[in-house]
C-alpha cells in the first residue's frame, strides 16, 4: 500500500486562510500561493518518514497532471480541476514520467531499472477527490528491465526521460545515472502489428549526475560534460563544472552550478558560458532553479535559502515578477516545467521535524479589490489604504472600513454611534448604511432604536440595486418592529438579550413560552413579530407542528387564546399547514379524553376551532383536512349519545378513524359487552347505520367487510352480531355472498345461531344462483365437517383412489368405532362409488376381525345391494382363505366371516344367484375345518347332491369304524362334521351307526347319549336295532331264556342284559313320540319294534311310563299304587296267543275279582290317576287307562259297566288336558291327537267338536288343527255329522294364515261372514285379484260381483306411499313410491277377468266423485280404464289428461286458500283435517275448467313458477291467457307480501335486485306490449319510493317505447310521454335524496335538468360548509354527474356553463384575504373540485392564460379559481412558473381586468409589462376613482414600487372614498415598511370602522387577533376601543388588546 494514500481536493481558494492558516502572498504585487490538494498518510507510522521520492509531469495535450509519490502514481484531471483520473501501485519508486507528444502513451521508469509503456486512452475519465472512490488503473503493453549492476551500486537509476517529436515513429528516450541511453521505439512485427521495442542507442560509460535534452541533442554531465547528437550518435565532451541542475533553452541548455552559477551551454559545439552580470548579488541565496515553460513563455523559479520562491522572466532579468515567503519548503524535484501558465509544486508540511503532509500547490494571482479587503480585515487599514492608491480604487471602501472598527466593537457607545452615523452620512451605498446598522451593538435601547430607525427610514430608489435594498430596508423595518416586541416582552434592555432575541430562531422562542406557560409572551410575539409575509413563508410544517405541540394546557381560554392569534396567520401565508393543524387538533382532543368532562370541553373546543379556520384563505375550505375536523365533531357526538344511552365508551381515537375502522371497533365493544340483538339492533338503527349513509360510504360493504373480519374469531362472540348486522345489509347478492362465506369459515358442525343464518337465504322465493350454492353447502354440511374432523384436503379428495387413501385412513382412527367410520366413509364417498366404497370399507371390517360390525352394517343395507356386496365379498374371503391358509390370524378373520356371510346371502339372495358360489364355499369351508380340526389339507369338490357321500368319507378320514373309541370323543367328531355340513348331529350318528361295526357297547353309549338329546325317530329306531340286534347275537347261545328269567336270576349279566333291553325299549318309546308324517320312518315300523321288544321282554314296566317324556315336569312319577292294580287286570290273551311258555301265565293269571272289588279297585286307580294328571302325567295316565280297559275282554259282561266311570274320567279329564298339552306344545302330533280323538264315544262327538271351537276360537292354528283331526275322525267313523262348519273353519283359517297385517281380530275374522271378510281382506289389500276365484270357491260367493267390489275398492283404498325428506331449508319434499302404473296394473288384472265392459264404465264414473281431488293417480287410472274399456275417448279424457299430467308435475308454492279448505271439508265431511298432500299439490276440481281458475292458481304464479302455467295455458286456452299470467306474475312481489308497500322512506339501495331481470324476462314473455307495459307500470306505482322503483320505471319506460314504436298514435303517445316522465322523474328524485338534496324546490325542477343543475350549485349547503366546517361537504358535484348520465347532457358542457356564469361576476383583487370573498368565487371552486378536477384545471389554466380572451375579468377570476384549487406543485409543473410568478401573473391580469373597467386599453400582460409605470400611475391619480386607486394600489403591489408616495396616494384616497376593506388590505401590504403618520391615522380609520360595525355577540377572538395582527400595536393608541370591549361586556376581546399593549 501506498505510504501516502490520502488524497483530498476540491479546496476553495477564498478560504485558503481558513484552512491552511496564513496566506502567502506578495505584498507589492497581486500573486498569491493556493492549495489544489493535500496527500497525507492514514498510516500514522509511514507519515514520520521524511525521506520521500516525488516526480512530476505534465501532459500538453489534454492537460492531465501525473504525479509520482514514491511507488504511487496518480494521474489528476487538470491543474483547475485536480480530481484523480487513476492512480497505480508499483513494487519501487517511480524516478522518471514522460509522455509522448501525441499525448496518447505514458512511460515510466522505476528506481529498480524497470520501463513501462501504457496506453492512456485506456483509462476512464473517473474523477474522484479522495483515494476511497475507486479509479481506474493502468495497464501496460510495454514492459523491460535495465540492468547496469556492474557499474556498482548508484541511489537512483534512471536520471530522465524524453520523448522526440521529431521522429518518424513513436520515441521515447530513457538515460541512466550510468550512462546508458535506452530508446524505447514501435516497430512492425511478423504479423504487421506495431510493437514496442526497446534497445540502447548509446552508453557514456560515466555516471551520470545531471541530463537534459534540446533537440537533437543529449546534454549530460558525469565526470565530464558531453554532448550527444541522437541524430548520428555523435559525442562531444569538455570539462565538468559541477551542473546541479541543466534545463534546455531552445536548442542550447542553461545549467544551474553547484557553485550558485548560472552557464548556457552551446549544444552544438559544447561551450560553456557564464550569465551572472544581471544579479550577481543575489545568486548566492538561490538554493534551487528552475526553469519552467515552453519555448513561447518561459519562467525561471529560484528558491532561495530564506525559503521565498522568486519568479523572472529571463536569466537576464534582475526584477522578480513576485517574491513570496514560503511557509514550508518545496520538494525539489515536483515542479512542473512544462506547465507555463502558473506555477505548480509540491510542498513538504513538516511538524515537529517530521513530515506528515504534502500539498499540491499554485501560485496565481487575486482580485485588488479583494486583496483591498483582506488587509481591511487584517486590521492594516493604512495599508489597504496605499493600496488602493496604488491601484487606482475606490475610496469608499476605507470609510467602510472604518465604520467596519467601529461596529466591530463588543459595544458602541452614543459617541461611537455618532461617529458611525456621521460616516454613513458620507458613504454613498445605502446597502451598506443598512448593513452597518444592521450590525452595529449599542449599549443602551435608545441608541439601538436610532441605529435601526436610520436604517428604516434610508432612502433606497436612488440605489442600482433597489429590490435588495429594498427588502434589506423591509428587513430593517422587521428588526426595528422586532425591538418594540423585544422591548414590551422583557421591558428593559439588555444588550446580549436582545442580541439572542434579534437572531433567535422566533419559532423556538415561541415554543419556550409556550412551555413556560407564558401565553401573554407567546401572542405578544404572535402578533408583533410573524405578521411579515416573507417571515411566515418560509415556515415549514415542523415549524408548524412544534409550535402548536407546544401549546401547554393551563387552561382552555388561555390555550385558545394563543391558537386564535396564531392559527389565522398560519392559514393566511401557509394554507397547506390546514392538514397540519387539524392533525394536532384531532390529537389534542384525543389528550384531553383524560379530563372529567372530556365530551364537552372537547366539543367546544372542536367549535372554538371551527371558528378560527373560518378566516383562512380560500383555497383552504374544500380541503379534505377539514374534513376531519368535522369527523372528530360528529365522532363526539356519537360517543355522547353513545355513553348516554347506551352506556358504551368508546375511544375517541378509534372514532376518529372513519367508518372502515369505527365499526370494528364499536362491534368489538358491543360483543365484548354482551350486547343483547336488541340492544345492538337499536344502536345500528340510532347510531351506527345513519353515520355510515352520512359518510356517503356503501353500508353493505362496509358491513360485510366487518363480518368477514370477525372469522378470525371463534364464532361463540360474534354470531348474535352477525344476525344483526344481516338485517342491515339491503342487497341480496351482498347478504347472499357473505352468508356462503360464513358458512364456509365457521366450524361444522354448525352450531344453530350459523344454520339460522345459512337458512336466512330460505326468505327469498325467487331462485337465486348463490341460494343453490348455499343450499348445497347447507345439504353437504355433514361432508365438510368430516373433512375437517379427519384433516382432508378437498383438493386432494378428488380420485377414487385418493379416496380409498382416506378411508382406510377413517377406518384406522375410528379403532372399533365401525359404525361410525362406516356412517363417516358413507358421507364423503360419491354416489357413483358408492359400491365400490362399501367393499373397501367390509373388507377392511373383516381383515381387521369385526366382521361382526361389517355384517350389522350390512343388515342396513337394501337386500339387493347388500346381495351384489356380499357375493363380491364372498369371492374375496374365500380367495383369500385358501390363499392365506397358514396365516393363522388373517385366516382365522377371514373364516369367521365366511359362514355368517354365507347364512345372510342365503336369507336374502335368490338360490340361482348363489348356485354359482356354492362350489367355492363349501371348499374354502372345508379345507378351513380339515386344517383347523385335523391338520388334514383335503381340497374337495362338495355339492349338495353329494353329502351324503362327503359325510361318509369325512368320518372315514377322521374315525376309524373298526376301533372302539370314547363317546364324548365320537360325539365331539361327528358334532364339528354336522357343524361343517350343516347336518343336524343325528344325521352324522345315524350315518356312522350306518356304517359303524364296532361292538353292543358302542350302541349302547350312543343309545344312552340320544336317549336324552336326540328327537329324531330314525336315529332312535336304528340304534335300538342295533341294541336288539346284538342281544340276539350274544343271547343265540342261551337255552329257552327269555328276559323274565334274567330278572328273576338276578345275576350281573341278566342284568346288563336288561337294562341293554329296555334302554332299546326307551329309544323306540322316543322315537314314536316324536314320529312325525314327513319323517322316513313310519309309526307302524316303530311300533312293531316296540312289539319286538315287548316279546322279547314281557315285561309290563319297560312299557308303562315311556311317554312322560312330553311332560312340563321332569320328576319321575310314583307308578307304584297304579302299576299294584295292573296285574289283577291283565288279559292273559296275548300272552296265550305269543305260546309262551307256562311260567309266564302263572305269573300273570289273577285272580277272580268281585264286582264290588272292581269298583273299589277302579275307584282306588281313578284316584291314584288323577294325582298323576295333576302331575302333568296325562299320557302316563292314558296309557294305563288303555292297558285297564284292554283287560275287559276277560270280564264278564255284568261287569263291563264297571269301567263307565273310568270311560268318563278319560274323556273328560284326561284327553282335553293332553290334547291341549299336544297343542301348546306345538309339537306337531297330529297321529297322537288323531288317535286320542278317537277314544271319544260317536254319540257326543258333535258336542266334543264344537266345545273344542269354543275353546279355541281365538287360536288359529289350534282350532284349525283340531278341524282337520275331527274331520279325519269323522271319516273314519264313518259318523254322520255335517262336514260343512269344519270346512269353513278350515277355510277361514287358511285364509288368515295366508295373510298377515290383517287389522281385525281372529275371533271377528272367524265368526264373519265370508262376504264381510272378503271385504276387509280387500280394504287391508291383502287379497289380489289371484286369490279372488279361490276364495269364491271356498265360500261359494258369485265371482263378477267380487271383480267389481275388488276394483271399486283398489281405486279408492288406493293410498299414496310417500316418503318425505325435509330439505335444508326446512321445506319438505315428497316422493310417491307407488305410482298410477302400478295401480293400473293392478286394475288391468281385474279388468281381464271381467266381461262386463258397460258395467265397468258406470261403476268408475260413479267413483270420479269420491276420489280424493289430490289423488292425480288414481284419476289417472280412471282415465285409462275408461279409454280402455269404452269405444271412444270422450271429452273429460281430452280436458283431463294434460290437465293432471302438469299438476302432477308441478310443486305447490302457497298454502291451501280458505276457499279450498271448504271444498274439502264439503266433499268429506268425516275428515275435519285437509290431506296432507295439500302441501304439495292443488286439488283436482271443476274449478280448473272454468272461469274461477284463478281463485286455484292465483296465489301459485310468481316470478318462479309462471313459465310453468304457460303449458298448461296451451289446453286450457279458453280459461288461462298467457297475458293473465305474465300480469299476476309481474304483481305476486306485492300480492305475496314480499315488498313492503306501506314503507314512506325513500329506499337509497336495492332491495329486489334480483327481481329486476326476472321481471323483464317475464314482461318479454307477453306478445301485446301494451299488457307489458302496464303490468310492469302497475308493479312500479305499487311499489314504494326508492332505487327499485327507479329500476322498475327504467323497465317500464323500455316497453313503453318499444310499444309506442310498434304502434304509432297520439294515445299511445301521450302513454309514452306520461311513463317516461315518471322515469325520469324518479330518477332524478332518487339521485337527489341520494345526495341529501331532495329539497321541495329541486324537486320540482326535475323535469328541467339545465335549470335543476344551476340552482344545485346554487344550493346554499356549498356556502354553509364554506364557512363551517362542522357542516357536510354537499354531494351537489356527484349529484350533477349522475344526472346529466340520466338526461343524456354533456356534463362539462353544462358545468362550463355554470362556470362561465360564476366566472363572470366581479371578484375582488386581492389573493389571500378572507375577507374579500364572495359566493360565487366560492361556488366556482366547489364546481371544479369535483371528479373532472383535472379537466377544469386545464380549464381555467388556458382560459386565465389565453392572451386571445377578450374578457378580461374572465381570464383573472379563472386564474383565482385555479390558484384556489390547485397545489403549489400543480401551479408550478402546469404553468411552468414558480408561486411568486404565477402570482405576480395573476396581479396583472387582475390588474388588466380593472384597466378595462376604467377605459385603459391594454391587451396584455406583455404590453403591461412595458407600459410606463409611473405615468400609468400619475394617469390614474389624476381619476380621483375608486377603481383607479384600487389599479393603483395594486400595480405598486405587483411591481413593488418602493415610493411611499404612491401608497400615501392610495391610502389618502382610500380613506377619503371609505373603502375601508381595501384600505385594510393596503395598511396590512405595508405593514413591514417605516410606520408614518399617515398609516397611523390610517389604521385609527380601519379600527373605529371594525369597531363601529361589530357583531358583538358574535365576534370571535379570531377576528381581533386578524384585525391586530398587521397593525402597529406599538404606535397605535388602544386604549379607546379596549374601553368600548369593556363596556360592551367582552373582556376577552379586551384582554386581547391590552396583551397587545
Amino acid at each position: 500500500m501506498a505510504r501516502y494514500d490520502v488524497y483530498e481536493t476540491g479546496f476553495d481558494n477564498l478560504n485558503e486562510t481558513l484552512v491552511f492558516g496564513k496566506r502567502a502572498i506578495d505584498g507589492k504585487s497581486l500573486y498569491e500561493i493556493c492549495t489544489l490538494a493535500v496527500i497525507t498518510s492514514s498510516d500514522a507510522v509511514n507519515s514520520g518518514e521524511s525521506k520521500i521520492k516525488i516526480t512530476t509531469h505534465y501532459n500538453k495535450v489534454n492537460g492531465s497532471v501525473y504525479l509520482a509519490i514514491d511507488n504511487c502514481l496518480r494521474i489528476l484531471k487538470s491543474i483547475e480541476e485536480p480530481g484523480l483520473i487513476a492512480m497505480h501501485e508499483f513494487d519501487d519508486n517511480l524516478e522518471c514520467i514522460s509522455v509522448s507528444t501525441c499525448g496518447r502513451f505514458l512511460l515510466l521508469c522505476t528506481q529498480h531499472g524497470h520501463i513501462y509503456v501504457s496506453d492512456l486512452n485506456l483509462i476512464q475519465d473517473q474523477t474522484t477527490e479522495n483515494t476511497e472512490t475507486v479509479c481506474s488503473e493502468l495497464s501496460f503493453i510495454f514492459t523491460e528491465k535495465v540492468d547496469h549492476s556492474a557499474q556498482g551500486n548508484i541511489e537512483n537509476f534512471f536520471l530522465t526521460t524524453f520523448a522526440d517529436k521529431t521522429a518518424e515513429v513513436l520515441t521515447f528516450y530513457a538515460v541512466t545515472c550510468a550512462g546508458l541511453v535506452k530508446k524505447i521505439t514501435t516497430r512492425l512485427d511478423e504479423h504487421e502489428e506495431e510493437q514496442f521495442v526497446c534497445e540502447l542507442v548509446y552508453d557514456a560509460n560515466q555516471t551520470i549526475r545531471a541530463a537534459a535534452f534540446a533537440y537533437p541533442y543529449l546534454c549530460m554531465e558525469g565526470t565530464e560534460l558531453g554532448i550527444l547528437d541522437l541524430r548520428n550518435m555523435e559525442y562531444q565532451s569538455d570539462d565538468a563544472f559541477g551542473i546541479k541542475t541543466v534545463y534546455a533553452s531552445g536548442p542550447n541548455f542553461v545549467a544551474f552550478g553547484n557553485n550558485g552559477k548560472i552557464y548556457l551551454i552551446d549544444s552544438a559545439r559544447c561551450l560553456v558560458f557564464g550569465v551572472n552580470n544581471a544579479f550577481p548579488e543575489r545568486l548566492d541565496e538561490f538554493e534551487y532553479l528552475w526553469f519552467i515553460g515552453n519555448e513561447d513563455h518561459r519562467l525561471m523559479l529560484a528558491i532561495t535559502k530564506h525559503q521565498n520562491i522568486q519568479a523572472f522572466r529571463s536569466i537576464i532579468d534582475s526584477d522578480s515578477l513576485y517574491d513570496i515567503h514560503l511557509e514550508h519548503p518545496v520538494h525539489p524535484n515536483s515542479y512542473m516545467k512544462e506547465y507555463a501558465e502558473e506555477i505548480a509544486f509540491v510542498s513538504e508540511v513538516y511538524k515537529n521535524d517530521t513530515l506528515v503532509e504534502l500539498r499540491l500547490q499554485i501560485i496565481t494571482t487575486t482580485d485588488p479589490k479583494l486583496r483591498v479587503q483582506k488587509l481591511i480585515s487584517q486590521g492594516q487599514i493604512d495599508k489597504a489604504e496605499m493600496f488602493a492608491k496604488q491601484f487606482n480604487l475606490d475610496q469608499d471602501c476605507i470609510g467602510e472600513a472604518k465604520a467596519f472598527n467601529i461596529i466591530t466593537k463588543n459595544e458602541c457607545t452614543s459617541e461611537d454611534i455618532d461617529e458611525l452615523l456621521a460616516i454613513l452620512d458620507t458613504i454613498k451605498n445605502a446597502a451598506t448604511k443598512i448593513q452597518f446598522c444592521d450590525s452595529v451593538v449599542c449599549k443602551t435601547a435608545i441608541d439601538t432604536r436610532r441605529v435601526l430607525s436610520y436604517a428604516a427610514s434610508t432612502e433606497t430608489t436612488t440605489s442600482k440595486n433597489g429590490a435588495n435594498l429594498h427588502l434589506w430596508n423591509t428587513n430593517c423595518s422587521v428588526k426595528l418592529h422586532r425591538f418594540d416586541t423585544y422591548m414590551s416582552i422583557y421591558k428593559e434592555y439588555d444588550q446580549r438579550q436582545w442580541s439572542n432575541f434579534v437572531e433567535c430562531d422566533l419559532i423556538g422562542e415561541l415554543k419556550t413560552f409556550l412551555k413556560q406557560g407564558c401565553t401573554d409572551k407567546a401572542i405578544l410575539l404572535v402578533l408583533s413579530t410573524l405578521y411579515s409575509e416573507e417571515f411566515a413563508s418560509t415556515l415549514t410544517d415542523d415549524d408548524v407542528n412544534e409550535v402548536i405541540s407546544a401549546v401547554s394546557e393551563p387552561s382552555v381560554e388561555t390555550t385558545m387564546s394563543f391558537l386564535n392569534a396564531f392559527i389565522p396567520l398560519v392559514l393566511k401565508y401557509k394554507s397547506d399547514a390546514m392538514e397540519i393543524l387539524i392533525k394536532w387538533v384531532c390529537n389534542r382532543i384525543i389528550q384531553m379524553e383524560e379530563n372529567v368532562d372530556f365530551l364537552e370541553c372537547a366539543i367546544t373546543f372542536l367549535n372554538d376551532i371551527n371558528n378560527i379556520i373560518k378566516h383562512a384563505p380560500p383555497r383552504t375550505h374544500f380541503d379534505k383536512a377539514r374534513e376531519k375536523l368535522r369527523n372528530s365533531l360528529k365522532a363526539l357526538e356519537n360517543i355522547e349519545t353513545l355513553n348516554d344511552d347506551f352506556n358504551v365508551h368508546l375511544p375517541l381515537k378509534d372514532c376518529l378513524q372513519g367508518p372502515y375502522a369505527i365499526v370494528p371497533t364499536l362491534l368489538n365493544v358491543c360483543i365484548m359487552g354482551n350486547f343483547k340483538p336488541e340492544k345492538l339492533r337499536l344502536l345500528m338503527k340510532e347510531i351506527l347505520y345513519p353515520f355510515l349513509l352520512e359518510c356517503q360510504e356503501q353500508p353493505d360493504e362496509i358491513l360485510c367487510n366487518q363480518i368477514k373480519s370477525f372469522f378470525q374469531f371463534e364464532e361463540i362472540y360474534w354470531m348474535d352480531t352477525a344476525l344483526v348486522l344481516l338485517e342491515f345489509i339491503s342487497r341480496v347478492d351482498y347478504k347472499l355472498s357473505l352468508i356462503q362465506e360464513i358458512l364456509i369459515k365457521t366450524a361444522k358442525p354448525w352450531s344453530d345461531k350459523v344454520k339460522q343464518i345459512g337458512f336466512l337465504v330460505f326468505d327469498y322465493p325467487t331462485v337465486n344462483p348463490l341460494s343453490e350454492e348455499i343450499a348445497k353447502l347447507l345439504k353437504n354440511e355433514q361432508f365438510l365437517i368430516l373433512l375437517e374432523k379427519y384433516n382432508i384436503n378437498e383438493n386432494n379428495f378428488v380420485t377414487l383412489e385418493d379416496k380409498e387413501f382416506y378411508f382406510r385412513r377413517i377406518i384406522y382412527l375410528n379403532g372399533d368405532d365401525y359404525n361410525t367410520a362406516f356412517n363417516d366413509v358413507r358421507q364423503l364417498c360419491d354416489q357413483n362409488d358408492q359400491f365400490e366404497t362399501d367393499y373397501l370399507m367390509m373388507t377392511e371390517f373383516v381383515h381387521k376381525g369385526s366382521c361382526e360390525a361389517a355384517f350389522t352394517l350390512m343388515d342396513k343395507m337394501e337386500p339387493h345391494y347388500m346381495c351384489l356386496l356380499g357375493k363380491r365379498l364372498l369371492i374375496d374371503i374365500c380367495f383369500k382363505t385358501r390363499r392365506f391358509i397358514n396365516h393363522f390370524k388373517l385366516r382365522e378373520r377371514l373364516y369367521n366371516a365366511l359362514a355368517p356371510l354365507w347364512s345372510k346371502l342365503k336369507r336374502h339372495c335368490k338360490r340361482r344367484q348363489l348356485d354359482e358360489l356354492l362350489n367355492s364355499y363349501n371348499a374354502t369351508r372345508a379345507m378351513y375345518w380339515m386344517h383347523t380340526n385335523f391338520k388334514i389339507e383335503l381340497d374337495l369338490v362338495l355339492t349338495p347332491s353329494a353329502k351324503k357321500a362327503n359325510i361318509a368319507t369325512f368320518l372315514v378320514q377322521v374315525i376309524n369304524s373298526k376301533v372302539e373309541i370314547e363317546v364324548s370323543t365320537l360325539i365331539d367328531h361327528c358334532e364339528k362334521i354336522s357343524s361343517f355340513f350343516e347336518e343336524t348331529l343325528d344325521t352324522v350318528l345315524l350315518e356312522y351307526i350306518s356304517i359303524c361295526q364296532n361292538s353292543r357297547n358302542t350302541f349302547v353309549k350312543i343309545g344312552e347319549y340320544i336317549l336324552e338329546s336326540s328327537q329324531c325317530p330314525q336315529l332312535l329306531t336304528q340304534c335300538a336295532v342295533n341294541i336288539i340286534k346284538c342281544l340276539q347275537q350274544e343271547s343265540s347261545s342261551m337255552d329257552n331264556k327269555t328276559f323274565l328269567d334274567m330278572a328273576i336270576a338276578e345275576d350281573e349279566n341278566s342284568s346288563k342284559d336288561l337294562e341293554d333291553a329296555r334302554l332299546a325299549l326307551q329309544l323306540c318309546v322316543r322315537a314314536a313320540l316324536y314320529n312325525e308324517e314327513e319323517d322316513k320312518i313310519t309309526l307302524s315300523a316303530i311300533v312293531e319294534v316296540i312289539r319286538l321288544i315287548n316279546c322279547i321282554c314281557c315285561n309290563l314296566n319297560s312299557f308303562i311310563g315311556e311317554l312322560d317324556d312330553l311332560q312340563v315336569s321332569k320328576k319321575s312319577p310314583d307308578l307304584f299304587p297304579l302299576t299294584a292294580t295292573m296285574p289283577m287286570l291283565f288279559n292273559t290273551y296275548e300272552a296265550s296267543k305269543q305260546n309262551l311258555p307256562p311260567n309266564y301265565c302263572s305269573f300273570f293269571i289273577p285272580d277272580r275279582l268281585k264286582n264290588v272289588d272292581m269298583r273299589d279297585e277302579l275307584d282306588t286307580f281313578i284316584w291314584n290317576a288323577r294325582i298323576l294328571l295333576n302331575q302333568k302325567q296325562e299320557f302316563n295316565v292314558i296309557n294305563m287307562i288303555r292297558l285297564v280297559q284292554q283287560t275287559s275282554i276277560i270280564l264278564p259282561e255284568d261287569q263291563k259297566g264297571v269301567l263307565e266311570p273310568l270311560k268318563k274320567f278319560l274323556q273328560e279329564s284326561v284327553l282335553p288336558q293332553a290334547i291341549e298339552t299336544l297343542l301348546e306344545k306345538n309339537y306337531g302330533h297330529k297321529n297322537i291327537i288323531f288317535q286320542l280323538m278317537l277314544l271319544y264315544d260317536n254319540e257326543s262327538f258333535h258336542e266334543i267338536i264344537l266345545k273344542y271351537f269354543r275353546l279355541y276360537r281365538k287360536c288359529p292354528t289350534k282350532i284349525r288343527t283340531m278341524a282337520q283331526i275331527s274331520l279325519e275322525v269323522l271319516n273314519s267313523k264313518d259318523i254322520q255329522f255335517d262336514k260343512t262348519l269344519l270346512v269353513s273353519v278350515m277355510n277361514a283359517c287358511k285364509w288368515w294364515s295366508r295373510f298377515s297385517g290383517l287389522k281385525m281380530s281372529f275371533e271377528a275374522f272367524i265368526t264373519a261372514t265370508p262376504k264381510e271378510r272378503l271385504e276387509a281382506l280387500m280394504k287391508a289389500e291383502i287379497v289380489t285379484v289371484e286369490h279372488l276365484p279361490e276364495y269364491c270357491a271356498d265360500f261359494c260367493i258369485e265371482l263378477e260381483s267380487c271383480y267389481f267390489k275388488y276394483l271399486k275398492t283398489v281405486l279408492l283404498n288406493w293410498r299414496p306411499n310417500i316418503t318425505y325428506t325435509t330439505e335444508i331449508n326446512g321445506k319438505r319434499s315428497l316422493k310417491i313410491q307407488n305410482s298410477e302404473e302400478e295401480l293400473l296394473e293392478k286394475c288391468d288384472k281385474v279388468l281381464a277377468c271381467i266381461s262386463n265392459t258397460k258395467g265397468v264404465v258406470n261403476s268408475t264414473a260413479k267413483l270420479w266423485n269420491s276420489v280424493n281431488f289430490y289423488y292425480y293417480e288414481v284419476y289417472l287410472a280412471l282415465l285409462q280404464i275408461n279409454q280402455k274399456v269404452a269405444s271412444s275417448s270422450g271429452s273429460i279424457s281430452e280436458l283431463y289428461q294434460p290437465l293432471i299430467c302438469f299438476l302432477k308435475k308441478y310443486r305447490r308454492v302457497n298454502k291451501p286458500t280458505s276457499t279450498e279448505v271448504e271444498m274439502w271439508c264439503g266433499a268429506n265431511p268425516l275428515k275435519p283435517l285437509i290431506d296432507s298432500l295439500s302441501e304439495f299439490r292443488l286439488p283436482l276440481t271443476s274449478t280448473f275448467l272454468s272461469s274461477d281458475i284463478w281463485n286455484i292458481i292465483k296465489p301459485e304464479v310468481n316470478l318462479d313458477t309462471y313459465k310453468q302455467w304457460f303449458k298448461l295455458a296451451d289446453y286450457l286456452s279458453q280459461y288461462l291467457k298467457k297475458h293473465d299470467i305474465c300480469f299476476y306474475a309481474i304483481t305476486s312481489p306485492i300480492s305475496s307480501g314480499i315488498v313492503d308497500t306501506t314503507s314512506s322512506t325513500w329506499e337509497l339501495s336495492l332491495k329486489f335486485d334480483y327481481l329486476l331481470p326476472k321481471i323483464e324476462d317475464c314482461a318479454n314473455s307477453m306478445d301485446n306490449l301494451e299488457h307489458a307495459t302496464a303490468a310492469v307500470y302497475n308493479l312500479m306505482c305499487q311499489m314504494p319510493n326508492g332505487a327499485d322503483k327507479v329500476e322498475l320505471a327504467k323497465l317500464s319506460y323500455k316497453f313503453a317505447k318499444l310499444y309506442w314504436e310498434s304502434v304509432i298514435n297520439q294515445s299511445v303517445k301521450q302513454t309514452y310521454v306520461k311513463v317516461k316522465q315518471r322515469f325520469f322523474n324518479y330518477s332524478a328524485s332518487h339521485i337527489l335524496h341520494k345526495y341529501q338534496l331532495a329539497r321541495v324546490k329541486y324537486l320540482g325542477l326535475v323535469a328541467k335538468p339545465s335549470d335543476l343543475i344551476t340552482e344545485l350549485y346554487n344550493d346554499r349547503s356549498i356556502e354553509s360548509f364554506y364557512n363551517n366546517a362542522v357542516n357536510q361537504c354537499p354531494g351537489i358535484n356527484s349529484a350533477v354527474e349522475e344526472l346529466c348520465i340520466l338526461f343524456q347532457l354533456d356534463v362539462l358542457e353544462e358545468c362550463t356553463r355554470v362556470l362561465d356564469e360564476f366566472l363572470n361576476c366581479d371578484f375582488r383583487l386581492t389573493l389571500g384575504c378572507p375577507r374579500l370573498q364572495q359566493e360565487n368565487l366560492i361556488r366556482a371552486t366547489y364546481l371544479c373540485k369535483g371528479k373532472h378536477f383535472d379537466h377544469w384545471q386545464n380549464y381555467l389554466m388556458k382560459k386565465g392564460l389565453d392572451n386571445s380572451e377578450d374578457n378580461e375579468i374572465l381570464r383573472a377570476n379563472a386564474l383565482r379559481c385555479f390558484y384556489y384549487i390547485s397545489s403549489l406543485k400543480t401551479i408550478e409543473e402546469t404553468c411552468h412558473m414558480t408561486h411568486n410568478e404565477f402570482l405576480n401573473y395573476l396581479s396583472k391580469v387582475s390588474i388588466l381586468a380593472k384597466l378595462v373597467n376604467i377605459g385603459v386599453q391594454c391587451k396584455s400582460v406583455s404590453e403591461l409589462d412595458k407600459e410606463n409605470k409611473k405615468r400609468l400611475l400619475r394617469n390614474l391619480s389624476k381619476l380621483n376613482t375608486r377603481l383607479a386607486v384600487q389599479c393603483v394600489a395594486n400595480i405598486c403591489k405587483t411591481y413593488e414600487f418602493s415610493n411611499m408616495k404612491y401608497w400615501h396616494y392610495v391610502v389618502s384616497m382610500a380613506r377619503r372614498f371609505q373603502m375601508y376593506d381595501d384600505l385594510r388590505d393596503y395598511l396590512e401590504f405595508l405593514s413591514n415598511r417605516h410606520v408614518s403618520e399617515n398609516i397611523k391615522n390610517a389604521w385609527y380609520v380601519v379600527l373605529d370602522h371594525e369597531f363601529s360595525n361589530f357583531k358583538w355577540d358574535a365576534i370571535s377572538q379570531a377576528e381581533i387577533y386578524l384585525l391586530i395582527q398587521n397593525c402597529p400595536i406599538f404606535e397605535l393608541d388602544l386604549e379607546p376601543y379596549i374601553e368600548k370591549c369593556i363596556n360592551r361586556k367582552r373582556l376577552d376581546l379586551a384582554s386581547i388588546l391590552k396583551i397587545s399593549k
